[in-house]
């Protein structure tokens, strides 16, 4: 297959760069729970993501031969991160049992800060009562 990434990785990742371009940024990260983690776990919970919306994606262009997910593993191998490959379809699996059973949660650990799918902004203002408030009192009380 050369270098050619497959059709998925030249999909935009939720932040509008292509997957590739995430996907060449860093080698793939284990996190603590044994999952890959960062863009790659990323692109694999989306890659899942995509098999389950589109049943028929081996008649889609790009996608005759392998799958978004499996498309995500052999650009691993061509990478040179043959390793991770064992990882990365634990990843697939454990995502798509999720994912079937409606838990759309990424099954690595995120690092604070470091995923664009859930941005970790701590003490959001404007949520809650402002402090101060006296509770229970009524509204134009006279």
């Amino acid at each position: 297959a050369g270098a050619m990434p497959g059709a998925f990785l030249a999909t935009a990742a939720p932040s509008g760069a292509p997957w590739q371009a995430l996907l060449q940024s860093g080698p793939p990260a284990v996190d603590p729970s044994g999952f890959v983690g960062g863009p790659w776990g990323e692109c694999m919970h989306w890659a899942v993501m995509f098999e389950l919306q589109n049943p028929n994606f081996s008649s889609m262009p790009g996608y005759g031969d392998d799958g978004p997910a499996g498309q995500v593993i052999e650009f691993a191998e061509e990478c040179g991160f043959g390793s991770m490959c064992q990882v990365l379809e634990r990843n697939e699996e454990v995502t798509k049992q999720n994912l079937q059973r409606g838990n759309n949660g990424f099954v690595f650990q995120q690092h604070m800060g470091a995923s664009m799918g859930a941005p970790h902004t701590g003490g959001m203002p404007g949520m809650g009562p402002p402090p101060g408030m006296p509770m229970g009192a009524p509204m134009g009380a006279p």
